[in-house]
């Protein structure tokens, strides 16, 4: 595949990713974004950079639903725009910090699920509290808190990154959460579980206790079953999602 057809083959998973988040489109299991924020982003082939939505909300369109190859731009580690006539969006630095500080990561989204906010707003952290759900996140999801308002600024990718470790999660309090990952297509399901898992631990909390599964319990379940604690599903799902907007007239 010539370096042109690649770039264009990830703007398109770029494109699908984030239509497949936008909750009036109904393609996931539970509302992902119902608002115009909200954006996904991989790594450009040459790793120090990657490809992102730009700046499109003027206009009255959404950062998910209505984006067009046009609309995603290369920007560079620093958050910088490598297209001048063309602006990232706002919270860039999510993106930048991310793949600046772990090299694993090919792709980052940020979004803003009722559930995962909600808990995040009581200072609950989620948990693994289900089994379909809760071997993403073994040890529970980080939550920071930087006081009011977006991440926007060099110390608020600092904190999200210092959050997020080696993870696959972090829940920025009030405001959304942030999932990284070794594919889009990982990113999505994971971002996906994080927000079922967050509805189901908010209800459990409100009939009773919401106790997590340990680590070690999972542990003894996969070495017992001979499965892996993450294995390939992600991709399957993600294209039970295409299938989903296929079925829709939206891919």
């Amino acid at each position: 595949m010539s370096a042109k057809h690649e770039i264009s083959a990830l703007k398109e998973l770029v494109i699908l990713s984030s239509r497949m988040l936008y909750a009036p489109n109904e393609i996931t299991e539970v509302p992902i974004e119902f608002s115009q924020g909200g954006h996904v982003s991989v790594r450009h082939p040459e790793g120090d950079r990657f490809l992102v939505a730009a700046y499109i909300r003027g206009d009255g369109r959404t950062f998910l639903n209505d984006l067009t190859p046009d609309d995603i731009i290369t920007v560079d580690l620093d958050g910088r725009s490598l297209e001048p006539e063309k602006k990232p969006v706002g919270e860039v630095v999510i993106h930048s910090s991310i793949y600046k500080a772990r090299s694993d990561v090919q792709s980052v989204i940020h979004v803003h699920p009722f559930w995962s906010t909600t808990l995040s707003i009581a200072g609950r952290q989620i948990l693994p509290v289900g089994s379909s759900q809760g071997h993403y996140f073994p040890d529970g999801v980080p939550l920071f808190d930087t006081g009011f308002g977006w991440l926007v600024i060099e110390e608020h990718g600092e904190r999200l990154v210092q959050a997020l470790g080696a993870g696959k999660a972090a829940v920025h309090k009030g405001h959304g959460i942030v999932v990284a990952g070794e594919s889009v297509h990982e990113t999505v399901v994971t971002t996906v579980a994080l927000e079922m898992l967050a509805k189901q631990q908010a209800y459990a909390s409100l009939l009773g206790s919401a106790e997590p599964y340990s680590r070690k319990d999972m542990e003894n379940y996969y070495r017992q079953t001979g499965s892996k604690m993450w294995g390939s599903s992600a991709r399957a799902r993600w294209l039970w999602y295409q299938r989903r907007l296929k079925e829709k007239g939206l891919a």
